[in-house]
């Protein structure tokens, strides 16, 4: 006997012309935006319709004075694969990357879906949230990625782009994984800029967190639990490894 797995169902898909459509759109209940209907298609929810934000201009990767800003539509292998994006930050963006399943999925996985989904397995929002990147809202405006993750999951607007600022001295990405493609067990990225060092842990398995590494230790009050991967003891631990390894990592950099 065969079981038939329950999936993400719409009566209707749109393809709006302008953001302001898209925005009404969204803010109907039933309605949802689906982004590259990779993490989406996981659900298991009913909806009137799936939004699709492809014709809105929404793939690019722009350097301007106030730092890069990339469109929501952008594919995460067009920011792994960005040579403009290596030269004025390194390595990080390929090795924070790099582990999210397959090229394949890379391709089809969209930086507006991954930010925008707060997702606590999230290498995106891990990296993103360490560099001080800034969303921009249609309605909510201009917010930085810290005040994005802590609105309600009840708030309803659309993701124009992420802006990742240029003040960054040196930023090192790091993660635990069972496999090389399975979901990490930790998340640390590390950021160096203004003479404080950044740090975001994710995957515990809650949202990164953010705090400044005064020293080679996480916060004694930041909160990690077990699932199938890992246990909360021994997220802990790797945690604090992958800080001093950030640590030294920008310390040899600098």
């Amino acid at each position: 006997m065969h079981t038939i797995m329950p999936m993400i169902s719409f009566k209707e898909y749109l393809c709006p012309d302008t953001i302001e459509e898209a925005y009404e759109l969204t803010q109907k209940k039933s309605n949802i935006i689906i982004g590259g209907m990779l993490w989406v298609k996981m659900k298991k929810n009913s909806y009137n319709a799936a939004i699709d934000l492809s014709k809105l201009g929404l793939t690019y990767i722009k350097e301007e004075e106030d730092g890069f800003h990339i469109g929501a539509m952008t594919s995460l292998r067009e920011i792994e694969t960005s040579n403009d994006l290596k030269v004025c930050f390194g390595e990080c963006f390929g090795e924070a990357l790099k582990g999210i399943v397959g090229v394949q999925f890379r391709n089809s996985a969209t930086l507006g879906g991954s930010i925008y989904g707060r997702y606590g397995f999230s290498d995106v929002f891990t990296l993103f949230l360490a560099m001080g990147a800034k969303v921009k809202l249609f309605k909510g405006g201009i917010m930085t990625l810290e005040e994005f993750k802590n609105l309600p999951r009840s708030y309803k607007d659309v993701l124009t782009e992420v802006i990742v600022p240029k003040n960054t001295e040196k930023t090192v990405y790091m993660s635990q994984r069972n496999t090389r493609t399975d979901f990490p067990v930790v998340t640390c990225a590390l950021c160096l800029r203004g003479g404080k060092m950044y740090c975001a842990i994710g995957a515990r398995p809650k949202i990164a967190e953010l705090f400044i590494a005064e020293d080679e230790k996480i916060p004694e009050d930041m909160e990690f639990s077990s699932n199938i991967r890992a246990s909360e003891k021994y997220r802990k631990q790797i945690a604090n490894v992958l800080l001093k390894r950030c640590i030294n990592k920008v310390k040899e950099g600098v």
